[in-house]
């Protein structure tokens, strides 16, 4: 690659935006939609000793745009899993019933959980897969001919029902898929089930390779 022609990057059309979508400073009716990326806790600064969920958002653009929670986005957004494409509305403020109390803001939320980013799920996998690699590349070498002697790693149960998850999880697609093979079983299982590959979603996964 030639490193000169990186200079076309440095343009406002090329740069990537980050920041919190305030829709309380936004006219009534605003959206944000996108792919849900992370969910991440920030300090409450509003309530101190106790965390805040943050919800981070690429966009079609590409840039990531960050949703702070509060209870009604939060009770929503428990259903929603990385990968999958998720839009929020500001609808306005709704008076309390409750005197003295500040009117509540509402903000809805809308996601399928059959409609997912496939393409990010690929990144992602593909990402697991080259950080393996490193990882295998970073082990002490031996000298040359005779391998070091590698202690048994002793599984925590954590690691161990994950373990079993994995092994379950990719019998079950070699049943349920075609075409399903050890190099690309999670790929597979991706697309079957439309579902993120990721430790939290284990169990559910499971469920719907047993359905």
């Amino acid at each position: 690659m030639n490193m000169g022609n990186l200079d076309s990057l440095f343009n406002e059309k090329n740069k990537l935006k980050m920041g919190f979508w305030d829709y309380k400073t936004l006219p009534v009716g605003s959206r944000l939609a996108g792919t849900l990326i992370c969910k991440r806790t920030v300090p409450d600064n509003y309530h101190p000793g106790q965390d805040q969920m943050v919800y981070d958002i690429k966009t079609e653009t590409g840039d990531v745009m960050s949703v702070f929670g509060k209870p009604l986005i939060d009770n929503r957004m428990k259903a929603v899993r990385l990968g999958q494409f998720v839009a929020f509305e500001w609808k306005g403020e709704v008076k309390s019933k409750k005197p003295g109390m500040q009117p509540a803001k509402i903000v809805e939320v809308f996601s399928d959980p059959n409609l997912v980013d496939e393409a990010w799920l690929k990144d992602q996998e593909e990402q697991a897969t080259i950080n393996e690699i490193a990882n295998d590349f970073n082990q002490p070498a031996g000298s040359i001919g005779t391998p070091p002697p590698v202690p048994t790693p002793v599984a925590t149960p954590a690691e161990a029902n994950i373990s079993a998850k994995n092994a379950m999880i990719y019998q079950l697609a070699v049943a349920k898929i075609p075409g399903t093979t050890q190099e690309n079983y999670k790929m597979q299982v991706m697309s079957f089930t439309k579902l993120a590959y990721i430790d939290t979603n284990l169990d559910e996964i499971i469920k719907a390779l047993s359905a």
